[in-house]
């Protein structure tokens, strides 16, 4: 993941949303000079293509809190070990290193919330959204070859801003579901020369 206040050039657009130039700010800034839609995602992906050394950014995703709602529900929930102590004072259950279960009723607080009087509290919220993003993806392989799973995902795509097809997705799904690993994120991500494109997933 690649944290909103990364310094980085983007591009800059007058009023009327014409490109004046690039400058460098915080790379979530990016987004904030499009239309709130496709033009703001594709903002987003030069931005960060810019970043990881002009890679290609072949599909973008952006989704807002509203989904978040429907991505869990997709799953049902998930359980994940709490990272740290950001979300404490919502109670003991969210004290680092007690198991939680993510559901529709937190999902909001536990991959979105940090405190805005804090400074980098963004990496806590960042921590979280690792774990949960773990847990989510490898219990989404356990169900991906139900069709359920499959018409609920596909659905989804409605609720997104994205230039994935369906049948891309379903594609992507069916990869996934073949595959022999789970997910594991690494705390750095170092990029080969082997990549060739990435995708990039905004969360509003």
């Amino acid at each position: 993941a690649l944290s909103r206040d990364t310094m980085t050039d983007i591009e800059v657009t007058d009023a009327s949303g014409q490109v004046v130039g690039w400058g460098k700010d915080h790379l979530a800034f990016a987004y904030s000079y499009g239309d709130g839609k496709d033009k703001s995602c594709r903002l987003m992906s030069d931005a960060v293509s810019n970043l990881v050394n002009n890679i290609p950014i072949v599909y973008y995703c952006a989704a807002n809190i509203n989904s978040l709602g429907t991505l869990i529900n997709i799953v049902g929930s998930v359980e994940v070990q709490v990272p740290n102590d950001d979300l404490k004072q919502f109670g003991p259950e969210y004290e680092k290193g007690q198991t939680l279960i993510v559901d529709e009723s937190n999902i909001e607080r536990f991959v979105r919330f940090r405190d805005i009087g804090t400074d980098f509290s963004n990496e806590g919220r960042m921590e979280r959204q690792k774990v949960f993003l773990e847990a989510y993806m490898n219990k989404f392989k356990q169900l991906a070859k139900d069709e359920a799973t499959i018409v609920k995902t596909t659905k989804m795509l409605s609720t997104l801003v994205t230039n994935i097809s369906v049948g891309e997705l379903n594609d992507f799904i069916s990869l996934y579901a073949e595959s022999s690993f789970d997910i594991k994120l690494p705390k750095t991500l170092t990029l080969s020369a082997e990549v060739r494109f990435m995708v990039i997933f905004i969360l509003l």
